[in-house]
């Protein structure tokens, strides 16, 4: 087997960097080095391949032999990737913290993942529990090898090269070097280097508040890839001239602050290593030269650091900083969503601004020309981006007051309205933007204009229009087919998709997460109940039950919509036509109005096949896990009939903290559709 062939051999001579922006104006001359350019995408890349390399050369690795090693991420998947290319069979024990875009990646490159699932009693930690695993392993092979990252010298001497190409990079002129610690291989590999050559370099390891490498107490760590719950047998004393602790939060606003500023999408360890450096920026003389590692690139983070819903779930904030000496504005980069696909061309609005026009053809994300008009097929990520940007501009409270500024908002709303028209109101306004109110019959749409003139023609003046009717959504179709103005549902016959955005930020507020949620709404398929339910068959493991009087469910199309979408997406959208055979310990329950809009029925009996699917405190008591299940009311609440005083305004009820988050919903559904991304 030859180990340095192929793509093996394109591991290392990684590109190092030059950073100008993202320290603002600094003393000294910063570089990166860009690891992430290993064609496995890190820095693991390189011990992976020395360890299997000197393996073979002495003789411990035969073409039957089976290579098992602990790892979450990198250097698994390294290996992964070596052994495969050499023919070699591979099993990495993983844990639960181990990412899904990791176990894929691994899977990819033809990896068996065992898993630990229990961590190590003494610990908590799983990685002792992996280490555990990796040795009964070994002892069920005739012929394993066990890589063994935390204590094979192959690791530390694969980075004498690390450090070898940024000393010759610079041409001699490094005076610091900021490197991440977790199994202190590259740390050492370098430190020996800078030794065995008697530079006169100094070297900072950046280790995690919680890792246990440099004597601190262990303690919970989020960030996979920085520090350790165990002193790697690699570690020595005086390794580093300085150790800095950075925390799990200065490791996202570094990672973010990196991508805002220099376009830099790179892995947690590579933003603690940036605010390192931050924190001794006024200690390093000036004319100094600095070179940063950078391990990895960020791909591999987008459910964590880069997902504005894990990082609100798990510290409360967004991945903001107010630290000016990272950059002269507040750092929020929210990559959990994505602008509409469609390709845009700059034009001039009849509002008097430079903005972007795109096709006015609904697209497949459902949003026509930046048109908020279905939430059908908007995907999880923009979802997530909603329901985040919905608790960031709240939590603002005023300070994002210019974003709107200088457009326009037409509020038309032909059918009664309480606090859908007064949340976009106070929202528009909130966000910097003047509003104009059309009623029912203010426009000449109500005496036989067609809708595609009256959007023609408000195109010219509005930056956005907000409508809520009770026409089907083919009208607000035509009127966004004009792709200038934003037009957004605030309701029409058949959904109500600024209503679902609501409830969903709504839930995640009071239960901190959106996955694994079950969701019980009783009561009928209306035009609510349609978007909820397309809005929830895109969320990966949500669960909702609808459960309606026989004849009042959703419409068969829909259902059938919904379940497709659910299939694809790993939710479930489930009917049912009875109140005997509820789901148990649901997370929410929701209800609303029999009358939608207070239309009556054409059935004279409806209310008779209504009553057993009234919300009491016997049904709450059925079906909730205890208090922590909320009940939601989209409101007006007819009291007494759909739900009565008791649940409504009991202590599960948080249907009017429901109703505020319409006003915040709707500031980030206009932030989406009216402003460039």
């Amino acid at each position: 087997m030859w180990s340095n062939a192929g793509v093996l051999s394109t591991i290392g001579n990684t590109p190092l960097v030059e950073l100008t922006r993202v320290l603002g104006d600094c003393r000294f001359r910063l570089f990166a080095k860009l690891e992430g350019f290993n064609p496995g995408g890190s820095i693991k890349d390189r011990p992976a391949l020395r360890i299997i390399q000197k393996a073979l050369e002495a003789g411990q690795i035969h073409p039957n032999t089976v290579i098992i090693e602990s790892s979450s991420g990198n250097l698994g998947i390294g290996l992964a990737q070596t052994c495969l290319y050499l023919g070699l069979r591979f099993i990495c024990v993983i844990d639960p913290k181990t990412t899904q875009q990791n176990r894929r990646l691994l899977e990819a490159y033809g990896a068996e993942l065992n898993m630990v699932t229990e961590s190590d009693p003494a610990t908590g930690e799983f990685l002792q529990a992996r280490l555990d695993r990796v040795r009964r392993l070994l002892n069920s092979f005739d012929n394993a090898f066990w890589p063994n990252q935390y204590a094979n010298l192959y690791n530390a001497e694969a980075h004498h090269r690390t450090m070898e190409e940024i000393v010759h990079s610079l041409h001699g002129e490094l005076d610091y070097l900021f490197c991440s610690t977790s199994t202190c291989g590259t740390l050492r590999g370098c430190a020996e280097y800078v030794r065995n050559n008697s530079l006169r370099i100094k070297l900072f390891a950046v280790d995690a508040v919680g890792s246990v490498i440099f004597g601190s107490a262990g303690a919970k760590r989020l960030i996979p890839g920085h520090g350790s719950s165990v002193r790697p047998a690699l570690y020595e004393e005086n390794l580093a001239d300085k150790c800095i602790h950075v925390t799990d939060e200065e490791c996202i606003a570094g990672c973010r602050a990196l991508l805002s500023r220099e376009a830099l999408l790179v892995g947690g360890s590579s933003g603690a290593t940036l605010m390192a450096v931050k924190r001794m920026k006024d200690q390093i003389p000036p004319g100094a030269t600095v070179a940063m590692i950078f391990p990895d690139r960020g791909e591999r983070y987008f459910d964590t650091i880069f997902s504005d819903q894990w990082v609100l779930e798990h510290f409360g904030s967004l991945g903001e900083t107010d630290d000016r000496e990272i950059s002269n504005k507040r750092v929020w980069i929210p990559v959990t969503a994505s602008a509409p696909s469609n390709s845009v061309e700059p034009q001039k609005s009849g509002a008097g601004h430079v903005r972007n026009s795109v096709s006015s053809r609904e697209g497949e994300n459902g949003v026509n020309g930046k048109s908020f008009l279905t939430v059908e097929n908007l995907g999880p990520e923009a979802l997530n981006h909603l329901v985040t940007q919905a608790l960031k501009l709240d939590k603002a409270n005023g300070s994002q007051s210019n974003l709107l500024r200088g457009k326009i908002v037409g509020i038309y709303f032909r059918v009664s309205s309480t606090r859908t028209r007064t949340a976009f109101t106070v929202a528009a306004m909130r966000l910097g933007a003047q509003v104009i109110q059309y009623g029912p019959v203010d426009l000449q749409l109500a005496t036989g204009e067609t809708p595609h003139d009256t959007g023609r023609v408000l195109s010219q003046y509005l930056d956005a229009l907000v409508v809520r009717t009770n026409q089907p959504l083919s009208e607000m179709k035509e009127i966004a087919d004009q792709g200038r103005m934003s037009v957004i549902n605030a309701m029409s016959d058949n959904e109500h998709p600024t209503q679902a955005i609501a409830d969903l930020v709504t839930i995640y507020e009071a239960l901190r997460r959106l996955n694994d949620v079950h969701i019980l709404y009783i009561g009928e398929g209306n035009n609510t109940a349609a978007a909820l339910a397309l809005a929830i068959s895109q969320f990966p493991g949500m669960t909702l039950t609808i459960v309606s009087p026989p004849g009042y469910g959703l419409p068969d199309e829909l259902t059938r919509k919904c379940s497709n979408i659910a299939r694809k997406n790993g939710s479930s959208i489930e009917l049912r036509d009875n109140m005997r055979d509820l789901p148990t310990e649901v997370d929410v329950v929701y209800t609303t109005r029999w009358l939608t809009m207070g239309v009556p029925k054409q059935d004279l009996t409806w209310r008779d096949k209504f009553t057993a699917f009234q919300i009491t405190p016997e049904v709450m008591k059925r079906v909730s896990k205890g208090r922590e299940t909320i009940f939601l009311h989209d409101l007006p609440a007819m009291r007494d009939c759909e739900v009565v005083d008791e649940v409504l305004d009991g202590p599960q009820s948080i249907a009017f903290r429901q109703a505020y988050h319409k006003q915040s919903s709707a500031m980030a559904i206009l932030e989406w559709c009216t402003t460039s991304r």
